[in-house]
This record gives C-alpha cells, structure tokens and sequence, in this order.
C-alpha cells in the first residue's frame, strides 16, 4: 500500500496518505473496530485512483 501511495501521489498528498494511514494503523492495533476502519480506508483510496 505504501508503495501504491508513492507512486501515484505527490509529495504533500503522500505525506498526508502515510499520516492518515499510520494513525489507523495504531488504532487498528487497539481494537478490531478500528481495523474495520482501516481497511475500509485502504479500500477508498485504492479507488480512487
């Protein structure tokens, strides 16, 4: 996913994408929920693109 973040985005959106993905990440350690919501993150980006 990491590798799909820098090769599609520039740098300020990049910067952004690997924030928001590191803090779901450390949410997603919590709880399952969070998981849930991590994946569902990953999902919308993807289509985007």
């Amino acid at each position: 996913m990491m590798e799909f973040a820098r090769n599609k985005l520039n740098k300020s959106e990049q910067q952004k994408v690997i924030m928001l993905l590191t803090d779901l990440h450390m949410r997603s350690l919590c709880n399952e929920r969070g998981l849930k919501y991590y994946l569902k993150a990953l999902d919308k980006l993807e289509n985007q693109q």
